[in-house]
């Protein structure tokens, strides 16, 4: 059947006249203009991108309805849309939205009482779709004045070449606020918990008080302890090591790369000088106590400070210059602490000569008591083990050392001298009992059956062996010594230095022990190997050191530098171990001895003397190098 088409229909759709459209041509016609369609459509659809887009409150993170407006790279607008829908599973609301695409976006969120919000947003090719992460508004704040008075503010901080000057007045602080505090608050500046101080990233070597060096190798004294309120400015600078100035004179500039990094305390005129003193006093339950007192003198060129620390609640911390005492190394049992120190500092104002001296006194009586129990489960047989300990120590220690520098000004020598002693006193005793079963005993109490083994109450039955110790250790240590180092300049810049440095140990070490072991082979009786040692340790060690040397090259860039040396040491080492085996003396009916004791006569003494386990060394070394 043929179907004709008028001559109107046939002039819209651009058919021939002489063309005469049949069924199956209708459907081929059909056919092509869906194939001919179809890429127009998937152009259409790669040409837009679907986004999801959230706003919040940026502190509450409280979802917000907001308006979106859509903007392209040159801020053309394509697009304004508003944040409605809301998901109940995730709690905020939400946009889907289609947008023609572009490799990024200008993204702008409005919402009544909340600052526009722009963000960017970029593409990439192909990407159809995606979840934007969440926009955040920050409130409207402002508000209108009715009068305003405008006040000249403060300088903060002032740069003047390397120099950094902090006007410690422009700095708000809480009432109250120490010298850490107001470090802190300085811009660029970091104050870690002990006490480093980094400006910049780079670390301060020194905290100076008005110029001086007062709180030497701890600043956490000042730190701690100075009010805020005490200082009048803050100044952080490369200052120039005092043997530098040494060689080269007054006029040498500092160098960022050669001379340390400082920071200067400048104290108002009120406070050059004073006093700080704190104390600290508390008791407990079973006879517990606590006593603190530290006390600090301060002047432009001297300082004095004295602290101490009793206490039996195992808190060993020294005040170390510092009011809020040092970090404590906690020991383990029952530990009583008497500590004392005083410490003086001293700088001359004309030749600029430092002393820096200080002593600590400690005494330290620990007391520690264990009870252990373990059971072994073995295929052959369990074993169950019982052991208790006991230790007693008690230790003074004395400890001095100073430090003299002359630093040459106006002359042609640069020295400093470190002298140090030390003396420790140690006396230590206790026992250690263990019992080794095959069956697991009753116990009607914690050690129970150790103490019942021990003191012959026990059925021998179950034991399978004892160990026994007993000890009492006296040990006296003295240590003593020092250096000097100097040097004599020859021409600017040049100069021979010259070092010297000693040290002498003495160490005398005695311990006296029981050693047994008990087997139980039979099961009715106990064989025992049992030993009464005695040994004497004495040991001590001595050097000498020395140096002279001189810089024959130094360049200005400090990438490389030339020095001759000759070096020179002793050194000597004398080791012994006399070990006595006492439960081969017999004196009347005691077959061991005592613990603690030895035969009154050397002669007897020697006779029980373990000559395969005893030792006598002695080395002495001498050593040049020239470099």
């Amino acid at each position: 059947m043929k179907t004709i088409i008028n001559r109107k229909l046939r002039e819209k759709l651009l058919v021939p006249n002489n063309f005469i459209m049949t069924q199956n041509n209708l459907i081929k016609w059909t056919i092509l203009c869906i194939l001919l369609y179809l890429p127009a459509i998937a152009q259409s659809q790669t040409d837009s991108v679907n986004l999801r887009i959230t706003t919040l409150n940026s502190f509450t993170r409280e979802s917000i309805m907001s308006t979106i407006t859509f903007m392209d790279n040159d801020s053309t607008i394509l697009k304004t849309d508003t944040i409605k829908r809301y998901s109940e599973w995730l709690k905020f609301h939400y946009l889907w939205t289609t947008l023609p695409y572009r490799p990024s976006y200008i993204l702008k969120a409005e919402s009544e009482g909340y600052e526009p919000t722009f963000i960017n947003v970029t593409m990439k090719k192909g990407e159809k779709k995606r979840i934007l992460k969440d926009i955040l508004m920050n409130r409207d704040v402002s508000f209108m004045l009715n009068e305003v008075t405008v006040k000249a503010s403060k300088i903060r901080m002032v740069y003047d070449g390397d120099t950094i000057t902090y006007n410690a007045q422009a700095f708000k602080l809480s009432n109250g606020s120490l010298l850490d505090d107001l470090v802190r608050s300085l811009p660029g500046v970091e104050l870690d918990d002990n006490g480093v101080i980094s400006v910049n990233g780079e670390k301060i070597s020194e905290l100076l008080v008005n110029g001086r060096n007062f709180f030497k190798g701890e600043p956490i004294v000042a730190l701690r302890n100075l009010p805020a309120y005490y200082v009048d400015k803050i100044k952080s600078y490369h200052k120039v090591t005092k043997y530098r100035q040494f060689l080269y004179g007054d006029s040498v500039k500092a160098d960022a790369n050669k001379d340390p990094l400082v920071m200067d305390v400048i104290l108002k005129r009120d406070y050059n000088e004073g006093w700080i003193a704190n104390a600290e006093a508390a008791r407990g339950t079973d006879a517990l106590y606590l006593y603190r007192l530290f006390a600090m003198r301060y002047t432009k060129h001297s300082g004095l400070f004295a602290y101490g620390n009793m206490n039996n609640i195992n808190d060993a911390q020294s005040a170390t210059r510092s009011g809020t005492w040092g970090n404590n190394k906690w020991k383990e049992g029952l530990s009583s602490y008497k500590i004392g120190g005083i410490n003086f500092n001293w700088d001359d104002k004309i030749t600029k000569s430092e002393l820096d001296t200080k002593l600590k006194v400690s005494y330290y009586d620990g007391k520690l008591e264990q009870k252990i129990s373990t059971d072994t489960y073995l295929a052959g047989g369990d074993n169950y083990a019982r052991a208790h300990s006991f230790n007693e120590d008690k230790t003074t220690d004395v400890n001095w050392d100073a430090e003299f520098t002359y630093p040459g000004r106006d002359t042609n020598l640069y020295f400093k001298f470190r002298p140090y002693f030390n003396y420790s006193r140690r006396r230590n005793n206790g026992f250690n009992h263990t019992v080794n079963m095959d069956a697991s005993p009753f116990e009607s109490y914690i050690g129970a059956t150790v103490d019942s083994v021990f003191s012959g109450a026990y059925d021998m039955e179950s034991i399978i062996n004892l160990q026994e110790t007993n000890f009492f250790n006296k040990t006296d240590k003295t240590e003593w010594g020092g250096s000097f180092n100097g040097s004599w300049k020859y021409m600017t810049g040049k100069a021979i230095s010259f070092t010297f440095s000693s040290r002498s140990v003495s160490d005398k070490n005695t311990l006296w022990s029981i050693d047994g072991i008990k087997y139980n082979q039979d099961k009715k009786k106990l064989d025992d190997d049992l030993r009464n040692n005695y040994s004497d340790v004495p040991s001590s060690s001595s050097n000498i050191n020395a140096s002279i040397s001189s810089k024959l090259l130094e360049s200005s860039r400090s990438f490389m530098d030339l020095t001759l040396k000759y070096d020179f040491g002793i050194n000597s080492t004398s080791n012994k171990r006399n070990l006595y085996r006492l439960d081969t003396f017999i004196a009347g009916d005691s077959r061991y001895g005592s613990l603690g004791h030895i035969p009154s006569t050397s002669d007897s003494l020697q006779r029980t003397i373990d000559i395969k386990n005893s030792f006598n060394t002695s080395i002495s070394e001498y050593s040049h190098r020239i470099s």
